[in-house]
C-alpha cells in the first residue's frame, strides 16, 4: 500500500516537473521516405511520459510513422497522443489478433511488431525511456537492417540457447519468475542453432522481414509445452520471446551496454546515449525528471 501511494506521489511529481516543457515543445514530424515506424504500448499515467520519450527520440531519428497500442486510454489520452504526435495510430489492446500466443503482458505489442515490420524497419520504445544523444548505433542498425537489443548485466551478445540456459543455471536457478524458468527450459528447445540473448525489450529494433508470426509462434508454442501454458502466459514471458527474435536473425546485435543501459542510483556517465528508467529506479532522487526537462529544454519551443 504504501509503495503504491509513493509511486503514486513520484508519478504526480514527475509529471508536474514535465508538463508544460513537453507540451510546449513542436509536435513530432514524420517523414513518409523514413524508414524507421515506432512502437509504444501505454496506459494513462503513461501519456506525459510517452511524449518524453518520442520527442526526444524522434529529435535524433526520423520516423514515417508512430504507432501507441492503446492500454485503456481514455478519450483525453488519445486527443493528447494525436495533438503531439500528428497521424499516429492508436490501436487498443482488444483489437490485437492474439489467436496461438498469450494475451497481456505486452505480448500484443509485439504481435503488432511483427506484423508491422513485414514492410518497415520497427523500433519497440518504451515510455520510459529518455534519449540524450544522436543514437549512431541504431542509426547503423537501421542502414544496415540489423535487429537488435537493449543489453543488461548478463546479456551483452547473442550464444547458443544452450550456454544460455548454463549461465541462467549459475545466477538462481531456484528464481520462479517466467524469465529465468523459460530461460532454463532453453537447454531443451528442440531448435537446432537457436541463440538467445538476455536483453531487455525495452528499446528493440525489428529489421523488415526478418521477423513474423509464424517463428513467433512456433517458439510461444515450445515455451508453453517445456514450461506449462500457465507459467507462460505470466507477465514477463514477452521479454523473453522478444530476446529470441532478435538473437535469431542475421547478425542481430545487442547495442553497448554503458551507451544503452538502464539508470541506476548512482550511475553517471558521459556515454550515455540512451537511458531506460526501469521503475525500481524510476523517480529516484528527481534524475529522470530533471534530465527530461535538460533535454526537452534543448529543442526548440512551439510555434
Amino acid at each position: 500500500m504504501f509503495f503504491k501511494l509513493q509511486r503514486a506521489l513520484q508519478l504526480r511529481s514527475f509529471n508536474r516537473g514535465v508538463r508544460r516543457a513537453v507540451l510546449s515543445t513542436p509536435p513530432v514530424k514524420s517523414d513518409p521516405k523514413a524508414p524507421v515506424a515506432v512502437v509504444t504500448q501505454i496506459y494513462p499515467p503513461d501519456v506525459l511520459m510517452y511524449l518524453v520519450a518520442v520527442k526526444t527520440f524522434t529529435q535524433f531519428v526520423p520516423v514515417k510513422s508512430c504507432h501507441v497500442v492503446s492500454d485503456r486510454l481514455g478519450a483525453s489520452d488519445k486527443a493528447i497522443v494525436r495533438e503531439h504526435v500528428p497521424g499516429c495510430e492508436i490501436i487498443d489492446l482488444p483489437d490485437i489478433d492474439t489467436t496461438g500466443f498469450p494475451r497481456g503482458g505486452t505480448w500484443e505489442r509485439l504481435l503488432h511488431i511483427m506484423d508491422l515490420s513485414q514492410h518497415s524497419y520497427v523500433i519497440q520504445l518504451d515510455s520510459d525511456t529518455l534519449t540524450l544523444s544522436p543514437p549512431t548505433e541504431v542509426l547503423n542498425c537501421v542502414a544496415q537492417q540489423r535487429s537488435f537489443t537493449l543489453g543488461t548485466a548478463q546479456g551483452r551478445e547473442p550464444i547458443s540457447a544452450k550456454l544460455a540456459a548454463e549461465q541462467v543455471a549459475k545466477l538462481d536457478s531456484s528464481d520462479p519468475h517466467v524469465q529465468t524458468v523459460a530461460e532454463l527450459a532453453l537447454a531443451r528447445l528442440d531448435e537446432p542453432g537457436a541463440r538467445y540473448v538476455r536483453g531487455n525489450s525495452a528499446f528493440a529494433g525489428f529489421a523488415i522481414g526478418q521477423h513474423g508470426r509464424p517463428r513467433l509462434q512456433r517458439f510461444s508454442q515450445a515455451m508453453s509445452t517445456l514450461i506449462g501454458s500457465k507459467k507462460w502466459h505470466e507477465w514477463g514471458s514477452e521479454q523473453v520471446a522478444s530476446n529470441y527474435m532478435v538473437a535469431n536473425t542475421p547478425d542481430g546485435v545487442v547495442l553497448p551496454f554503458e551507451k544503452y543501459r538502464y539508470f541506476a542510483p548512482g550511475y553517471a556517465s558521459p556515454e550515455a546515449v540512451l537511458l531506460h528508467f526501469i521503475g525500481t529506479y524510476r523517480f529516484s532522487g528527481g534524475v529522470y525528471r530533471d534530465m527530461s526537462l535538460a533535454r526537452l529544454r534543448a529543442q526548440p519551443a512551439a510555434p
